[in-house]
């Protein structure tokens, strides 16, 4: 939970001269600039405000102190892969790699898109100064390095330091490998002999690049090679620690965060720049090969770092290897002297960036949350509600709230690799409350059995859709000929349906559908995103045949809105493009046509054939000073007149083919004479005995009205187990008689609230549907129940 220990209060005062001329203006100087510093296999512990005994970090403190300290903020165990997930906000199994080939080290292919695409395409200035390591290694090339693959064909402007990482040993001279530094394609230094000043000339180079573009928005990334072997500290800092060369390295990148931060104040762009730090990994604990007991002494204890209290370090599936200081800070938008034991992760840092720039996301399927709310107070709790532990392809476990839940496995397991070695045995599977065991000691898995199946259900969502290392996932992006490969091939299946059920349980109601919203996507009844469409879209169907009908959202391609049919192998056919403010719905009738409504000045119902051909038309009558709540969910009814909701008009009207209203049904809540409750009607639905089930948004009223306009049935947040009624929009009646409703601000306000509830007619909760992601089902159709095919007219 975040406790705030200081909160600012400040006031910004504006003079306007001219609007017209003044607001473009001040719509990019608010733009915030944003600052990722990130450093190598600093360890969890290793910053003065959380809890280091021996290193000191008065400029990281200070940092915590004027904004908000994460203490649950999650990376991957290793360098390569950590910076994978960070740059495409993808757990790395997801991203495509070239030749389709999964390394130890995650290579982003180069049609994948980073965060700093997003925001250069944002309009963002965008620099790069530290280690890569995200390069596909190709002799004869410059650094090493396919150069598709590196920082200036990957979205950055600019870019200075190490192509990979700077070494393996503890010392240069162990080995005779060097690694280079470039500025852009260029190598300036061919072999870097000692690591001495590479945080003092990084810092120059940071300072330097932010004095030269902070007159508009600008994105820097600060990848530190520090604290990894070797080690190097300057003049002033060398031998000064009481941490040893490891404590002397951390305490020279704290100095360079206080310079970054003296360079903004400097530059009055302070109040307007939000910096971010973060390791990417646990820290490199391996005093022996493999820390055998027995083994060759390798890395000296005071030249690594410390993730107590945790356990495990880097490359490890303990906490130790993953979990990592976080702080972030914003003067005036995050609130000083904040805390949290949320969940976060390196991934959700694009959508957040994303959403703080107003930059979009690209049009694939990502994994990170946007936690801008979460990050400057508005919300308390995280948008993400859980945490999959992949050592490289190797799904591990799953973290949900105070719950870990580790998976069985050999030591050293196969497809690993060198990474292999630091991965101890687990015989049976784990379960640890975090909150009160850090360490993971205390295996309570026998004591919480319906907390252990749970997990496994998620962990069996995980593997259908992300993959694991003997199969590859259904979303999982492969950008090139051929299968999935694993750059150590196993030959094995690792493990089958972990989820163990009860012979007398009674099955759980599945469903599979298709959503409509911000995302548009098919799921199926096991959770898992089957099919997506790159588009936002508010109404849609399913057709028996396969075909897919959607409703789009106004953008570029079609500024009113379209309806369009998209067949099975993709083909997407124009039915109609909209000629006002919005489409908002697209019904397919029996005889092959397509009831559609447009919302603008001359709000309108068509019935319209797949040639485009108009066979009925007439203006609806309803408010039109707000043209996004004119109507929405228009459908025709067996006896040929038509149902329409509007939503201002707290009215479902029943037209005829003239256009002539015959019926009204009066949403208004009894007694709320002032329509102070807004129970706008968005989806109205003709079941039964001429009942209409109408979910009224913005009120949070599900509402079923008999063939009289009464009220027979209604479902209010009283009636469920928390308010999950939040703008309650898509509707559908199932074959059985129960309800299954869309809550579009349960995924955009509190991403662990259900997407799609059903309830009977007792109010009973009978299924939800929730995946943890902060974006809203505007409305869906539910495909299948229980395996079987729901076919036939659609009551939604």
């Amino acid at each position: 939970m975040r406790t705030i220990h200081v909160i600012k209060l400040f006031t910004v005062a504006c003079l306007i001269h001219s609007l017209a001329t003044l607001l473009p203006a001040f719509a990019e100087e608010t733009r915030p600039n944003i600052i990722l510093i990130l450093t190598d296999d600093q360890g969890y512990q290793d910053v003065g405000c959380f809890g280091s005994p021996h290193i000191k970090t008065p400029h990281l403190d200070q940092m915590a102190a004027e904004g908000l300290r994460l203490t649950n903020f999650y990376a991957q165990p290793v360098c390569g892969v950590s910076r994978a997930a960070l740059m495409t906000g993808c757990y790395p199994i997801r991203i495509a790699e070239p030749g389709n080939l999964k390394r130890l080290h995650t290579v982003p292919h180069p049609d994948e898109t980073t965060m700093a695409e997003v925001l250069k395409r944002a309009g963002y200035a965008t620099g790069m100064v530290g280690k890569w390591h995200l390069g596909l290694d190709r002799q004869g090339t410059p650094g090493g390095v396919v150069p598709a693959t590196m920082p200036n064909a990957q979205g950055f402007d600019y870019f200075y330091g190490t192509p990979k990482y700077n070494g393996f040993t503890v010392h240069v001279d162990d080995v005779p490998s060097r690694s280079p530094i470039m500025r852009n394609d260029d190598v300036v230094v061919e072999a870097v002999q000692d690591w001495d000043h590479i945080t003092a000339v990084y810092t120059l180079e940071a300072t330097e690049w932010i004095q030269q573009h902070h007159e508009s928005p600008f994105f820097l990334y600060v990848a530190h090679n520090m604290p990894h072997v070797p080690l190097g500290a300057s003049e002033n800092f060398k031998g000064k620690s009481d941490g040893g060369p490891y404590g002397d390295a951390i305490e020279e990148l704290d100095w360079s965060c206080g310079e970054i931060f003296k360079t903004l104040q400097e530059l009055g762009i302070d109040d307007n720049t939000l910096v971010v730090f973060a390791s990417d990994n646990g820290p490199w604990v391996e005093t022996t090969r493999g820390m055998q007991a027995n083994g060759k002494p390798f890395i000296p204890r005071d030249h690594s770092g410390n993730a107590d209290p945790l356990r495990g370090w880097k490359m490890s599936a303990w906490e130790g290897g993953s979990r990592v200081p976080f702080i972030a800070r914003w003067p005036g938008h995050i609130p000083a002297g904040s805390e949290s034991s949320e969940l976060l992760t390196t991934m959700d840092l694009l959508p957040t960036f994303a959403s703080i720039a107003n930059a979009e996301l690209p049009a694939v399927e990502l994994d990170g949350v946007d936690a801008s709310s979460f990050l400057q107070g508005q919300a308390e709790r995280s948008p993400r509600d859980e945490f999959l532990y992949y050592a490289g392809s190797l799904l591990t476990g799953v973290r949900r709230g105070q719950w870990k839940l580790v998976l069985p496995r050999e030591k050293s397991p196969a497809g690993l690799g060198w990474w292999g070695r630091m991965i101890e045995q687990v015989p049976e599977l784990q379960l640890f409350d975090l909150n009160t065991d850090p360490g993971e000691l205390n295996n309570l898995a026998s004591a919480h059995p319906d907390t252990v199946t749970s997990l496994l259900k998620r962990i069996d969502r995980a593997r259908a859709e992300l993959g694991d290392i003997d199969h590859q996932g259904s979303g999982a992006r492969l950008y090139d000929n051929g299968p999935r490969r694993l750059q150590v091939p196993v030959t094995t299946q690792v493990r089958t349906n972990l989820v163990q059920e009860d012979a007398n349980e009674v099955p759980q109601t599945t469903h599979s559908f298709i959503a409509f919203g911000q995302k548009t996507y098919i799921v199926d009844e096991n959770g898992v995103k089957t099919w997506t469409y790159p588009h936002a879209t508010r109404d849609g169907y399913v057709l028996d045949n396969g075909n897919i009908i959607l409703t789009l959202n106004k953008g570029k391609r079609y500024p009113g809105g379209a309806v369009i049919e998209i067949t099975p192998d993709g083909k997407e056919t124009l039915i109609w493009s909209g000629t006002q403010a919005e489409v908002n719905s697209a019904q397919p009738t029996e005889t092959g046509t397509f009831v559609i409504t447009e919302a603008g000045d001359m709000p309108r119902l068509l019935e319209v054939d797949r040639s485009g051909k108009v066979w009925v038309e007439f203006p609806l009558q309803c408010q039109t000073d707000n043209h996004h709540l004119e109507t929405r969910m228009a459908r025709k009814l067996a006896d040929g007149t038509y149902l329409v909701p509007h939503l201002l008009d707290f009215a479902v009207k029943q037209y005829d083919a003239t256009g002539t209203v015959i019926s009204e049904i009066d949403t208004t809540v009894p007694g709320d004479s002032a329509r102070s409750i807004h129970t706008w009607p968005f989806t109205a639905i003709r079941h039964g005995d001429g009942q209409t089930l109408v979910c009224c948004t913005n009120g949070n009223r599900v509402i079923d009205f008999d063939a009289d306009g009464n009220i027979a049935w209604q479902l209010t947040n009283d009636d469920l187990p928390g308010p999950w009624l939040q703008d309650p929009c898509g509707g559908q009646v199932l074959a059985n008689g129960n309800v299954v409703i869309a809550c579009y601000a349960g995924g955009r306000k509190d991403a662990q609230a259900p997407k799609l509830v059903e309830v009977n007619r007792q109010k009973e909760v009978v299924w939800t549907y929730t995946d943890g992601q902060k974006v809203g089902i505007h409305h869906f159709q539910i495909l299948d129940t229980d395996g079987e095919k729901n076919r036939g007219k659609q009551l939604k």
